[in-house]
């Protein structure tokens, strides 16, 4: 079977990190099933050469003089990155250049089929734009195509007008032969909202690269909470810091290491100052991959305070290094979190978020490493979820 993947959100070299989980479970998927072959087709939507403003009409023009060339990258010996070109801008003029984006996609598709094939299924991830552009090769193409989505909360606010949902979302919802979603919960927000055919897949991590480290440490080291993710209201970084401030009060000797880059991260730098966490606080920016992997690895728990999520990977991947985990009943968190492997706080609370983390550090010895990460495998191994998707690949195709 030839599959070919159409991501909304992709790395690129100023945003390593967008998108890079869809990457790395389209490699897991080809890992897996080596009888199968996997094409990602991009066109560079979070490449800053390509992304056009018209509020910057000289930078805007210089872009066009200096367009990418087209690219591939073997990925592994069945699976392989295809790269063609295309701006992007506003969607309000001519829906953000979305004909030639389709077009790119197109050749990234004839590329493909001269290495592999004809392709049997187009995979995209997120309604729009990949889902759009999807439904468009499908219709052109006369290939079937699914759907994951991801959009928490569903769908976006700029995807809603006075109360009703863009057709850039709704009709390749409705199109898709099957629309996956991250979450049970996602599945109940998009039943009451678009028609679609739903079914259910979390995601999936690597966990030969995501494993438990035994962390050496001395008792008088302080407690250490990890926090990864972007820097921007969903994530609730400022209800930890606020609760980070009531555990200090109480005399608990805690240590918090937050990763990641993002719009608010001088308000959140500023908060933390204003109250008094300098010492208590590492800033870490942006981490690659091994250095996600090796802070996961050295924390003794990790925290997520979303105000709202579907299926957080960084959850899986800090469960994959069998650490336990605090977050919040945001939506689909809850959903993978038992009393084995960590707490759940009330979202927008960090008297709740403190009593948790609290509870937890009077604890740890009660969170074993070993069951943490068993009960991982047992329930959302990526060779559990690939054989679900290859399942939903067969059905459809």
């Amino acid at each position: 079977m030839n599959i070919l993947i159409v991501p909304s959100w992709y790395p690129s070299p100023e945003n390593p990190n967008t998108g890079i989980f869809i990457k790395e479970q389209a490699i897991l998927f080809a890992r897996h099933f080596p009888e199968h072959n996997v094409g990602i087709s991009t066109w560079g939507s979070n490449h800053q050469p390509l992304l056009l403003k018209i509020a910057k009409p000289f930078q805007t023009l210089v872009k066009l003089f200096k367009k990418p060339d087209n690219h591939q990258i073997l990925l592994a010996p069945n699976c392989k990155e295809y790269f063609s070109p295309a701006y992007t801008w506003t969607r309000k003029i001519l829906k953000g250049n979305i004909k030639n984006i389709i077009t790119a996609n197109t050749k990234n598709i004839r590329e493909f089929e001269l290495q592999f094939g004809k392709i049997d299924l187009i995979h995209a991830h997120v309604s729009h734009p990949g889902g759009y552009i999807a439904m468009h090769l499908s219709r052109n193409l006369n290939i079937p195509f699914v759907i994951t989505e991801h959009m928490t909360p569903f769908p976006f606010s700029s995807y809603q007008k006075n109360g009703k949902i863009s057709k850039l979302v709704t009709l390749p919802l409705a199109e898709a032969s099957k629309t996956i979603c991250v979450s049970d919960f996602l599945k109940r927000s998009i039943a009451g909202k678009a028609k679609a055919n739903l079914c259910v897949i979390n995601n999936f991590v690597d966990e030969d690269f995501f494993t438990p480290k035994q962390k050496i440490s001395d008792r008088n080291d302080p407690i250490s909470l990890l926090f990864i993710g972007r820097l921007v209201p969903q994530k609730g970084l400022d209800i930890l810091l606020k609760a980070l401030k009531i555990l200090l009060k109480s005399k608990l000797h805690i240590e918090l290491k937050i990763g990641g880059t993002g719009e608010n991260e001088k308000e959140y730098q500023l908060l933390c100052n204003e109250l008094g966490l300098g010492n208590n606080v590492v800033w870490l920016g942006n981490l690659d991959r091994n250095q996600v992997k090796h802070y996961l690895q050295q924390c003794d728990a990790f925290v997520l305070p979303s105000r709202n999520e579907n299926n957080p990977v960084v959850i899986l991947e800090a469960l994959a290094c069998g650490k336990p985990v605090i977050t919040t009943s945001c939506g689909g968190p809850e959903e993978m979190i038992t009393e084995a492997e960590g707490l759940i706080a009330k979202p927008e609370n960090p008297d709740d978020l403190s009593n948790k983390i609290k509870i937890l550090s009077d604890n740890l010895s009660i969170y074993n490493a070993t069951t943490t990460r068993n009960n991982f495998m047992e329930n959302h191994s990526s060779k559990m979820s690939t054989n679900k998707l290859l399942d939903i690949y067969k059905s459809v195709v």
